[in-house]
């Protein structure tokens, strides 16, 4: 049966062809038939998020979406977490993040998604590198203007826009908190405290009011998410939160390339 059969459009090599290849034939016989059999069912499955990865130009270098993890195997599907834990961001500044998606996109976006880039990396603390295929409806969020969130939520980017944007409401915060003392000579220690008491969840009601804020301007304004045009949002290697039910990974070591010329002809 043609390959054709299955794909999104004409641009990929025959898998007639591909068997023919140094690159098919130098992966072990029980990978080239679990390849295959998944490869299939990504062409059942992924749909939607295939029909947006194949508008790029058939000529040229393509991307991929890709992430890094630690599971076992070389091909699999996961289910995504919907009770993703911060590794970094302190817990009380994540919900506050979620909180503010929810508002704005609907779903909460950084516990219920999957972290990707239109760009592979290798090894590290994240574990090995591996090509993504969401299965059935997916929605994704990235910025243009951000490459990782984190460097907008995070202590540093927090004091920044309660020093610039919300100084005013800051220093009436800080009187309420020292009403004998001199609010500008206690704005840099104030700051210094209620980011350090973040990472605790030691906050009361008017300072958690404040960092919401602080975050709120942080992620409309300064990261100003979207939500379309996937393929420039691959191409500019950035941060992409991938919000599905499940999805497809394989091996980037073992099969990217195998992955490319199926679905245009390239290795490229």
């Amino acid at each position: 049966m043609r390959l054709q059969q299955y794909l999104i459009n004409e641009k990929g090599m025959p898998i007639s062809a591909i068997r023919e290849t140094d690159l098919y034939k130098k992966i072990s016989p029980s990978k080239q038939k679990e390849f295959e059999a998944t490869w299939k069912n990504i062409k059942k499955d992924c749909q939607p998020f295939l029909k947006q990865l194949m508008k790029q130009p058939a000529s040229g270098t393509h991307d991929l979406l890709y992430r890094n993890m630690n599971v076992k195997g070389d091909i699999g599907s996961l289910a995504v977490r919907m009770d993703r834990e911060p590794r970094d961001t302190p817990k009380v500044v994540h919900d506050l993040f979620d909180d503010i998606l929810e508002d704005v996109f609907g779903y909460r976006a950084r516990s219920k998604t999957i972290f990707c880039s239109g760009v592979e990396s290798w090894g590290g603390s994240y574990g090995s590198s591996y090509v993504i295929f969401p299965k059935g409806s997916f929605k994704f969020l990235w910025s243009e203007r951000v490459k990782d969130s984190y460097d907008e939520v995070c202590m540093t980017a927090i004091k920044r826009t309660l020093s610039n944007q919300y100084e005013k409401e800051t220093k009436e915060l800080i009187g309420k908190s020292v009403p004998d003392k001199d609010v500008d000579d206690e704005f840099d220690m104030w700051l210094y405290d209620v980011t350090n008491r973040i990472k605790y969840d030691d906050l009361n009601d008017d300072e958690r009011k404040l960092i919401y804020m602080a975050l709120e301007y942080n992620i409309l304004e300064r990261i100003n998410y979207k939500e379309d045009n996937l393929i420039k949002a691959i191409k500019s290697e950035h941060e992409i939160m991938i919000f599905c039910k499940d999805y497809y990974y394989l091996s980037t070591y073992e099969f990217e390339s195998l992955i490319k010329l199926f679905l245009w002809g390239s290795i490229y």
